[in-house]
């Protein structure tokens, strides 16, 4: 059976040195299994992409909890909670996800048009947003993901 390590004790053998932080650091980071340059990573589909998947899951989540909801009109689920916090750090970031859905569409906004229909429920003359397919991404209010939506128009001409 072994001997159990006592604080301050090191196993036989083994000799502890002691080096500056700073060189710990370096030799941690020459030593590390994976190293990144920023031509390995496109930060913003990262971002966009992870973005999108909160997004959905949060879409999700609302669906079940009207269908599953207890009546009680609390939010104690764990997920929503996590979702939220995941949330939260992104806002900290200046990342912005947008749900485009209800808005008026214009040929002016930075958004990726998959469909086109007639609906009853538009004013004359006006186009709106009925699905947002994927949100818009922001990150310091500067797009970095155009969102994908299908718009509505009037039946009326």
């Amino acid at each position: 059976m072994k001997k159990p390590i006592i604080r301050g004790e090191l196993p036989k053998g083994i000799e502890m040195v002691l080096i500056p932080r700073t060189q710990f650091e370096k030799m941690f980071q020459e030593k590390s299994a994976l190293k990144l340059s920023k031509e390995d990573i496109n930060m913003s589909e990262l971002i966009s992409s992870v973005a999108i998947e909160i997004w959905r899951l949060g879409k999700r989540i609302e669906i079940s909890k009207h269908e599953f909801s207890n009546g009680s009109g609390k939010d104690t689920n764990p997920v929503i909670d996590q979702v939220q916090r995941i949330r939260d750090v992104f806002k900290k970031q200046d990342i912005e996800i947008r749900d485009h859905t209800g808005a008026y569409y214009n040929d002016g906004l930075s958004l990726k048009v998959l469909h086109v229909e007639e609906t009853e429920n538009i004013p004359k003359g006006k186009m709106q947003i009925i699905e947002t397919v994927k949100p818009s991404v922001y990150y310091k209010s500067q797009v970095i993901f155009h969102g994908e939506v299908i718009v509505g128009k009037s039946k009326e001409k």
